[in-house]
């Protein structure tokens, strides 16, 4: 929430500019990640690993490939890093 937050309150403030930044700094990112591999895919490999949902999924979900797991994670924990 503190992006979020920090988010809104740029906005009220009308930084638009400085929110944009925000903005492409964290959000662009996963999406480009997400949206390139498939978002539901990609969600559950990103929840399947801060443990938050079952390692295990029912048929006929594919599994993400290692490749697609490291820009996951990958680009997840940089987002939970730059948000401390």
């Amino acid at each position: 929430p503190q992006i979020d937050n920090e988010y809104h309150s740029l906005l009220v403030r009308n930084k638009y500019r400085e929110a944009s930044r925000l903005k492409n700094a964290f959000e662009d990112k996963l999406f480009d990640v997400f949206m390139n591999i498939g978002w539901h895919l990609s969600l559950r490999t990103a929840l399947k690993e801060l443990n938050l949902i079952s390692k295990y999924d029912r048929i006929p979900f594919s599994q993400a490939t290692n490749e697609q797991k490291k820009m996951i994670i990958d680009v997840v924990y940089k987002l939970l890093e730059k948000n401390k």
